[in-house]
């Protein structure tokens, strides 16, 4: 259900069609350009290209006649964020009323403040990318008579309109035009990555720092670690938490907790409130396994039918933990131990290890925010989310979204360190909400899930460590890995 993209729409050859031109000769580089093009001189004043990338943006069509064509405000405002965070970009808004209303400091607000002419002079002479509706403006830059570089993402939801039902040439050369068109006539289906990728492509990662260059850290003071637990046994054939699942002879909240040192070393483990009870009473049963361990349970999400109905709540993915382990106080309480870093690891990795030394000693050394702990790729089809560069900056692609004509080179294990300042931080962000198809119980339906990583595009800096996978990585997704998991536990053991 991804948005379809494609290059320049293909113009028809029939010269008789004829391509419509604006022709406006007063567009020199000096007008619309002072104070920002605005008649107050209170407006900041743009700067040249070389200072800023500029990104003219239009929110929302002049016409009110079919609001399908509107790309969602929370989808505008998740690219807003994500812009903030790379490279040197100013967004430009574009439009004529001040509804809604949109802030930020790399936004400055364009809307009734300029004529046309300053309108389009801005956009030729300072714009690099310009993101808008099939609207008037649209229209107008795309048939501007003059030359001048401009890249143009528009988003559709039904092409049978404006400039793509012409099928016309533009007659400024150098502007390239990327429409984004929506499945289903669902403006909503258009993703925020599929935007950002014609704004600021990425490309896989193509080299990170291995373990063995690393010396472990002698101290483990300061570190605290979360386990995700969340899920349901449900894949595996088990009713109740997955971590209660036996794999040879031990628990999978077992193999994780015995890494543990035995003091000073406090765990958060991550529940739902579909199996938080039963945790607890394991952990009781147990007597958590001689370890200082809390517990806090993340939100709930919607589960759809395939007719997109309401069916049931499930856990709503590993992204709610920033939120949740806020929100449950515990991020006060391990910040008050002098607790600043965290270790995050999943419940299905027998392998992880949430006091990992090695990759605690590069993290602080790195002065990342994030480190992640990353595998190399075997196989092109492996359902694993890849490590990816935007700008210099490390990120995680899920798989769903993973391009077949690259060649990605390192996997998202789900494990990382993580400053307890960025956790608190990423607390009062609203992560984007993803539809997975997931088969549950024989039904094929669609979850919504937030993912962890998607905060990693709000960091200052990422950095990443490969690893042996048989040393570190063998999950747990059902019961038919069973058997391969235990003979690799028995080898490396």
């Amino acid at each position: 259900s991804q948005a379809k993209s494609a290059s320049k729409p293909h113009p028809k050859d029939d010269a008789s069609l004829g391509t419509p031109q604006l022709n406006l000769n007063k567009l020199s580089d000096a007008d619309g350009l002072k104070s920002g093009g605005c008649p107050t001189p209170a407006e900041p004043i743009l700067e040249s290209r070389s200072v800023y990338t500029y990104i003219g943006v239009q929110v929302v069509a002049e016409t009110q006649y079919g609001l399908w064509r509107n790309w969602p405000l929370e989808k505008w405002r998740e690219l807003f964020e994500r812009l903030a965070y790379v490279g040197n970009h100013k967004i430009l808004l574009f439009g004529f009323g001040k509804e809604p209303e949109i802030t930020g400091e790399h936004i400055i607000d364009l809307r009734g403040k300029t004529t046309l002419y300053e309108l389009l002079s801005i956009i030729k002479n300072r714009c690099r990318h310009l993101v808008l509706p099939d609207s008037g403006i649209l229209s107008m830059v795309y048939y501007l008579n003059t030359s001048f570089p401009i890249q143009v993402v528009s988003l559709w939801a039904d092409p049978n309109h404006g400039i793509l039902k012409q099928n016309v040439a533009s007659p400024n050369p150098q502007l390239q035009h990327t429409p984004l068109i929506a499945s289903e006539r669902d403006l909503n289906r258009v993703s925020v990555h599929a935007v950002m990728e014609c704004l600021v492509p990425s490309r896989p990662l193509q080299h990170c720092i291995s373990y063995t260059e690393i010396e472990p850290q002698s101290t483990l003071s300061g570190v605290g670690a979360i386990l995700l637990a969340g899920g349901q046994g449900t894949r595996a054939g088990l009713k109740g938490p997955k971590g209660i699942l036996s794999v040879h002879g031990r628990s999978l909240f077992q193999w994780i907790c015995e890494k543990l040192p035995e003091k000073n070393f406090p765990l958060a483990i991550m529940t739902s409130p579909l199996n938080h009870e039963a945790t607890l009473s394991f952990f009781k049963e147990h007597h958590f396994f001689g370890r200082e361990i809390f517990f806090f349970p993340q939100s709930l999400g919607t589960i759809l039918n395939e007719k997109k109905r309401p069916i049931a709540l499930g856990p709503d993915g590993n992204g709610s933990v920033y939120k949740a382990f806020v929100q449950s106080g515990l991020a006060d309480q391990f910040a008050s131990r002098g607790i600043e870093l965290m270790m995050i690891v999943p419940i299905e990795n027998a392998l992880a290890d949430p006091a990992d030394a090695t990759l605690i000693a590069h993290h602080r050394a790195s002065g990342a925010e994030v480190t992640i702990k990353c595998v190399e790729r075997k196989r092109a089809d492996e359902a694993m989310g890849a490590l990816i560069e935007r700008e210099h900056r490390i990120e995680i692609l899920e798989y769903l979204y993973l391009k077949s004509n690259e060649t990605y080179k390192y996997n998202n294990t789900g494990m990382m360190a993580m400053d307890l300042a960025f956790m608190r931080k990423m607390a009062l962000v609203d992560l984007p909400l993803h539809w997975v198809q997931k088969n549950i119980q024989g039904q094929s339906t669609w979850k919504g899930e937030r993912f962890i990583f998607d905060a990693l595009k709000y960091t200052r800096k990422v950095s990443a460590v490969c690893y042996p996978r048989e040393l570190c990585y063998a999950p747990l997704k059902s019961l038919d890995q069973l058997s391969e998991i235990e003979a690799l536990l028995e080898r490396v053991i």
